[in-house]
């Protein structure tokens, strides 16, 4: 291939047209003189759309470095602005919760204190078998029957009101339904506080209690002061 011919073909496939011109001029016998005009106006070509100055080529790369930059510092806002969205969502989800829980003790407490003033066991079948069914005829599924028995036992296992608002905030209720059937304060005191720490999910928290974790840890065999005495340490720890 002889040195024009080369040349010609590394001109660059964006200018096939005037790559054909150059061949028509050299190949079919057009005199050097037209090859140089062309060759000429190609150069020309080349550097007007495709150089320029120094200053011009800073100012297109500080252009370039800008935009690059204020995406950069949107992409920051966004993951900041969605961190406090799902912080409130979360202290939303906690809230709403909470006040689920405390109106069912208070219900479970109200129909207790009834049940307990009549003093009469039969009458407290009759009066839970009547609210039931008024009430999930207007507020749904969610006072069944054996919900209201629920929120009785849980009323009754957590008889103190300051206990339950600091329980409430801490574990959901679904949390909560699992630990009202425990009948050893101390077993069920140790479920909470470890619940608390480990911060396990509602499924890993029935694992636990259904493969009797506290009667397999060495605190289940100390004496009960002792037992006191160790969870009221844990509980110091996560205050």
């Amino acid at each position: 291939m002889t040195p024009i011919k080369r040349s010609i073909e590394n001109i660059p496939q964006c200018f096939k047209y005037w790559k054909k011109e150059i061949y028509l001029f050299v190949f079919q016998g057009f005199s050097g003189f037209f090859l140089a005009e062309i060759i000429a106006f190609y150069l020309i070509f080349v550097f007007l759309f495709f150089g320029g100055s120094a200053e011009q080529r800073i100012i297109q790369h500080n252009h370039t470095n800008t935009l690059m930059n204020k995406e950069i510092d949107s992409k920051e806002l966004f993951v900041s602005i969605r961190q406090l969205i799902e912080q409130s969502r979360q202290q939303v989800a906690v809230m709403v919760n909470a006040t689920m829980s405390m109106l069912y003790w208070k219900i479970g407490k109200k129909i207790n204190d009834e049940v307990l003033q009549n003093n009469r066991a039969e009458y407290g079948k009759q009066i839970v078998a009547t609210l039931w069914r008024q009430l999930v005829s207007e507020y749904g599924h969610s006072f069944s029957e054996k919900n209201l028995r629920r929120m009785m036992q849980f009323a009754e296992t957590f008889s103190d009101e300051k206990i339950v608002a600091s329980l409430i905030l801490q574990l959901s209720w679904s949390h909560i339904k699992i630990l009202i059937p425990i009948e050893d304060s101390l077993k069920r005191d140790f479920y909470i506080e470890m619940c608390r720490l480990e911060k396990w999910s509602v499924r890993t928290f029935r694992e636990r209690t259904q493969s009797m974790l506290y009667e397999r840890t060495a605190i289940s065999k100390k004496p009960e002061q002792t037992i006191e005495n160790d969870l009221k340490l844990l509980k110091n720890e996560l205050a």
